[in-house]
């Protein structure tokens, strides 16, 4: 049995999605009915770090304001807290998550593209993790963000402030390795850690044995589609793409 508690977690602003967005969100429950869902939104966020995390925790969550920041920091804190999976809720869910876990496995991430030179190959994707509770991984990818944010250290690269590149640096610090070694390559199961596969183009994460765990929506035109109208109904939304401040 895997170590990985079968729990999944989304977040969104609201709670009052669409309906064909809804049915997309709604593959994660029918494809893994043995899994407990949880949707937070934006208010569920900020109460469950006040309740569970320390001021500073809280504090730098606050402070933050791209919502999708926000999220990276309240997806490492749940799951450090309980434990299962997180998925990002623009993703297109193709297949069981057990179909991916041993019962060795503590910690499953996909590698990111690492494709732009400026944001290194030190990258996870942190649209999907599975992690046991109080994973050394993200408890140092929290106490990074908050470091981060205390210090107003913006980094040249964004995905090092508390995404995909931090997320990285933590893994790697925790593994042993120099903050920025690349994970190019590292697809497979490693012990406790399973890296999976993110295809280029087409946007699918994979095992190495060609099994589909979901598609991201830069692959899929339609997601695409349906995601934005839903962030345009999104009150004062931020994207972290833009220059506003982090």
């Amino acid at each position: 049995m895997s170590k990985i508690p079968k729990k999944i977690f989304q977040t969104w602003s609201i709670k009052n999605i669409s309906q064909p967005f809804q049915q997309i969100v709604d593959l994660w429950k029918i494809l893994n009915p043995e899994y407990e869902y949880f949707l937070y939104d934006n208010n569920d966020c900020e109460i469950f770090i006040k309740e569970h995390f320390d001021e500073r925790t809280y504090n730098a969550y606050c402070r933050i304001i791209p919502g999708a920041f926000k999220a990276d920091l309240w997806r490492y804190c749940v799951l450090y807290k309980y434990g299962g999976v997180y998925a990002d809720i623009d993703t297109l869910c193709l297949s069981g998550i057990d179909k991916f876990l041993t019962e060795e496995t503590e910690f499953m991430v996909p590698i990111d593209l690492n494709t732009n030179p400026v944001e290194g190959q030190h990258n996870l994707f942190n649209t999907l993790i599975a992690s046991n509770p109080g994973n050394p991984i993200l408890l140092n990818a929290i106490e990074r963000i908050v470091s981060n944010v205390e210090n107003k250290r913006i980094p040249p690269s964004r995905l090092d402030f508390c995404g995909p590149g931090l997320l990285g640096r933590a893994a790697n610090q925790i593994l042993g390795r120099n903050e920025t070694d690349s994970f190019v390559g590292l697809e497979g199961n490693h012990g406790k850690i399973h890296f999976l596969k993110f295809e280029p183009n087409i946007e699918i994460v994979r095992d190495t044995h060609g099994n589909i765990l979901f598609h991201n929506k830069n692959g899929n035109s339609l997601l695409q589609c349906l995601y934005f109208m839903e962030c345009q109904k999104t009150e004062n939304y931020k994207s972290w793409l833009t220059m506003n401040p982090i």
